[in-house]
């Protein structure tokens, strides 16, 4: 294994030899497939094994085990973050998506991801009553859809149809494209 080259990556941020890294990673049962598994080499199991390291020289030491990739990240998407999940970190970051206003909601919803948290931010908040228009492009009638909403709030009746563009359009669920 100490001929493996990310030992040899890894092991000057940790200022040890790349034996004895080797050595730690064996004792820990690991072998050298074992470290682009997310679910079998942890950077919390990787960061015990080294307390007396820098958290910041682990973290480097771990990333360059893992090939560059953050096991942490890798974890959350299944493939690395992709630009979608850094939008909503940009909200999470100040709120969490569940709390976010609905025009913050709206901005980022993808009617095509209906597993999506901002999706699913949207279901628990209006649960199965249609809300969201689109125009004739395809787009989301944002505009509209918040005013609808702010009607619903203040108790006006629900509707099927709202008017986008001067046209009477249908309604529809949260998670439902057009």
């Amino acid at each position: 294994m100490s001929a493996f080259p990310r030992i040899k990556e890894a092991a000057p941020f940790l200022q040890v030899a790349e034996a004895d890294l080797a050595k730690k990673l064996l004792a820990a049962g690991l072998n050298e497939t074992d470290l682009d598994d997310d679910y079998v080499f942890r950077f919390s199991d990787f960061r015990d094994a080294f307390k007396e390291s820098p958290i910041a020289s682990v973290r480097k030491a771990y990333r360059a085990l893992r090939g560059g990739k953050d096991g942490e990240e890798k974890a959350h998407t299944g493939k690395g973050l992709d630009e979608r999940t850094e939008q909503l970190r940009a909200i999470g970051l100040k709120v969490r998506v569940d709390d976010a206003s609905s025009e913050t909601l709206l901005g980022l919803y993808i009617p095509d991801r209906p597993n999506d948290p901002v999706t699913n931010a949207l279901k628990k908040r209006f649960g199965v009553t249609p809300i969201i228009a689109f125009r004739e492009d395809g787009t989301l009638a944002k505009a509209e859809i918040l005013q609808y909403i702010s009607d619903i709030e203040q108790n006006y009746p629900k509707q099927e149809t709202l008017v986008v563009d001067g046209k009477l359009t249908k309604l529809w669920p949260i998670g439902v494209k057009a």
